[in-house]
Order: C-alpha cells, then structure tokens, then sequence
C-alpha cells in the first residue's frame, strides 16, 4: 500500500515539474535556484532535511554528469555498541555512484545514487557471531527537484532512499543501537506560493517508512508516518524574517502503539551582519496516542523550540544548534524527550584541503520507560548521548580525493548493560569523473 501511494504521488508531481506549461520568465528561475526559503523546524526523529544535504546541493549543482568510485576501509571498535564483549572489526566498502544534475528556464533536478558492497572481514568476533553473515549491499539515494509554474507559483520533491544496517547512516545522533539491515525511504512533495513580495505560503507532505529485514532488538520495528506542513512567512526587512510553522502527523506501527501528533512552531530569523545570522522558535506539540499503557505509553504534551546560529565567511562555516522536542520513533513502545547541542565546523584553507569538525550532547528522558539500574532497582530510564567527528579531505587532482575521518559516540545510562563506547576511523579514495 505504502508503495502504491508513492509511486501515485511521484507521477503526479513529475507531471508538474516536466510537462505543465509556465509563465514563469528566465530571470526568475535564476533568482530561485540561488535562494533557499529557510528550513521548517521538523523534529522528525532527529530531523534529515538540514543544511548540509542543502550545502552539497549548491556546491555540485552546476555539474550535468558525475561518475564516482569510492573505496573505503573502515575499523569499528564496537559493531554491535556493547558495554561488554564487543566486537571490533575492519569494513570494506566498494561504492560506485552517479550524480545527475539537470538546469533549464522552468527547473532545477539533482539525482544522486550510490550503490554501497560494504563486507566485514571478522578480525575479532568476540560475541561469537560470525561478522562475515553481516556482509551486505546497501543503497543510498537522493532527488531534490523544483519547478516554477508562475513567477510566484513553485512546486517540488525532495526524496531519499537508504538500504544499510548502520542506523548511524541515518543519523550520527540517533539512539538506535541495532545491526539489522533496515530499509528507509523519505520522500516530501511541496507547494509554494509568493503571496506579495513580504509575505509567502509553503505546504509539504512527507511520507516516511521503515522495514527491517531482520530482527535483533526491540526497536526494530516496522514503521511509516505519513505528515501535513503549513507554514507562512513575513520578511519585516531585508535582515528580519518571521514565520509561523504548523505540523500534523499520523505514525503507525508493526506491534507498539501508534499516535497521532499536531504541532505549531512561532519563530523568526535575523541577519545580524554579513558573516553571522540565526534562527530562534519556540512552540507546542500534542501527542494522542491510539492506546495508552499506564507507566508505559501516554498521551505527551510538550513545549519545543530550537536556537540556531550561524557564520560564514569565504573559507570557512559554523553553525550552533539547540533544540528540545519529543522523539519521531520509539524504542519498543518507549518515547522520549531530547535536549540536543550541536557544534559544526567547515574549513577551507585552500582549494584543495578541506577540514570538517562537528561534536554534540544529547540529553535524554524517558518519561514513560523504565528499566533495572546496576543495583537492581527499578528507575526511569535516563540517557546522555556524546558524540563528534572530525574529517580531513584533500583533493589530489580534479578527479581524485583522499580523506580520513574518524568517529567517537559514547552512550551514559542509568540501566544495566546501557553504556558503551564506538570509535571509528576511516581512510578512503573516491575518484570521479565529470561530463
């Protein structure tokens, strides 16, 4: 069923964005492709629509055609995220992928895909698994697409596919500690509309599922959510914008309890000068669950909000983010509450050397769940989530690009056998080739 709406949604909005007529002029699409309406403040499980997939798409859009090849050699210290008899091993991963960028009068598409042979080589399966049955083929793709009808009339589509057993793929900051092989696909259809030159509408959908393949925690549990966005926005001045955000949402799931969400977010952004600017918002979300479990699942009421800041200059960005919202999905019918703060960093000392650092703190309370302490007793479950990565790129020559990376995230919990540590660290090659 859920495919069958998406392949409905996906043909109608093709339609629009290839073979409506427009009146949109020239001028317009190039003032359009430059300018970014702002992010919605959606607590989607830890958010996926954010800055950085915007960032890769104003960098390589101007490119028709990219081949690639990347090898990759990774060491995981903790596969399974363990506090005790982990397993550590190396991860081959061979990823051939194409990026196609289309630019005409009346659109914009960019189309990314990445098929990922990732093997584990089983240097030391200290949980007496053999690594080697974990060995996989993952997907990774992505679309962004925009079309102008008239000069203040937009439509598009943003969607991405992802096949792995690495929830981290999804999000670095995410809670979700299993190695089953899941597949996950967003995809959000779009509606804007300049009412005047101060004041415009957008409308987005975002349809969301998750299937797991296999089973090895109680969190992997089949899912899908389907969501309405409403949101108007005022330019006071050339440095002020206003916005008002408003948000439904119906999530089901394979055995836990599903909920039905409504949302409104009020907040406003401001240019301070030309290398700093941000975005603060505060708001309310209810949530009404389709059965309660009392000390398990009930209904949640909860203030959000979200202080964002960033600078930038030619060779460099920074960006400072806060927010506090209730989590998208559970870990087995238990929900939570998160206060996170995060810290990127993008340097570029010269054409050819680019250096990212990112580091951040979640605060977690469950409010509902609960669980057995070391000492035996019975508490409410309390987690602190510390994370960072750092990155070193150089780029040979205009088809050739070495990196190395590494990864830290380390979980503080109050249950038993809830901690552990993850240390990663990666050296990889991608070659590409542009048309």
């Amino acid at each position: 069923m859920y495919f069958l709406k998406l392949i409905g949604m996906f043909l109608v909005t093709f339609y629009f964005l290839l073979f409506l007529e427009t009146k949109a002029s020239p001028q317009e699409i190039e003032i359009e492709e430059e300018s970014y309406w702002g992010s919605i403040f959606e607590p989607v499980e830890e958010g996926y629509w954010g800055s950085i997939y915007e960032r890769e798409f104003k960098i390589e859009k101007r490119i028709p055609f990219q081949f690639s090849l990347d090898l990759k050699e990774e060491y995981d210290d903790n596969i399974f995220s363990t506090e005790e008899n982990q397993s550590r091993d190396i991860i081959t991963t061979i990823a051939p992928g194409i990026r196609i960028n289309l630019r005409g009068l009346r659109h914009v598409v960019t189309f990314d895909y990445q098929l990922k042979v990732t093997r584990y080589n089983d240097i030391d399966p200290a949980s007496g698994i053999d690594l080697k049955k974990l060995d996989y083929i993952g997907h990774n793709m992505s679309l962004w697409a925009k079309r102008m009808i008239t000069d203040r009339f937009k439509i598009g589509i943003e969607d991405r596919f992802l096949l792995s057993r690495r929830p981290t793929d999804m999000f670095l900051a995410t809670n979700r500690i299993s190695a089953a092989k899941f597949w996950r696909n967003w995809v959000s259809p779009y509606l804007e509309y300049q009412l005047s030159e101060r004041t415009g509408l957008k409308l987005r959908f975002q349809f969301d599922a998750l299937r797991y393949r296999e089973f090895f925690t109680l969190s992997d549990e089949d899912t899908e959510a389907f969501s309405g966005y409403f949101s108007f926005g005022y330019e006071k001045n050339e440095k002020t914008q206003l916005f008002f955000d408003y948000r439904i949402l119906s999530r089901d799931y394979y055995w836990s309890p599903g909920y039905q969400a409504n949302q409104f977010l009020l907040g406003f952004r401001r240019l301070f000068n030309p290398i700093f600017r941000g975005e603060f918002a505060s708001g309310y979300q209810e949530r009404r669950f389709d059965r309660e479990i009392k000390g398990e699942v009930e209904d949640i009421s909860e203030i959000i909000g979200l202080i964002r800041i960033i600078g930038e200059t030619k060779k460099s960005q920074a960006e400072l983010y806060y927010f506090h919202y209730p989590a998208d999905l559970s870990e087995g019918g238990n929900y939570y509450i998160v206060d996170r703060v995060s810290l990127e960093i993008f340097y570029f000392p010269t054409s050819k050397f680019k250096l990212a650092a990112s580091i951040f703190q979640e605060r977690i309370k469950y409010d509902q769940g609960r669980g057995f302490t070391e000492s035996g007793r019975l508490e409410k479950r309390k987690e602190d989530l510390l994370g960072g990565e750092f990155l070193i790129e150089f780029s040979a020559t205009k088809w050739l690009t070495l990196s190395l990376g590494y990864t830290r995230i380390e979980r503080d919990s109050n249950l038993r056998d809830g901690d552990y540590r993850d240390n990663r660290l990666f050296f990889s090659v991608k070659g590409t080739i542009n048309l």
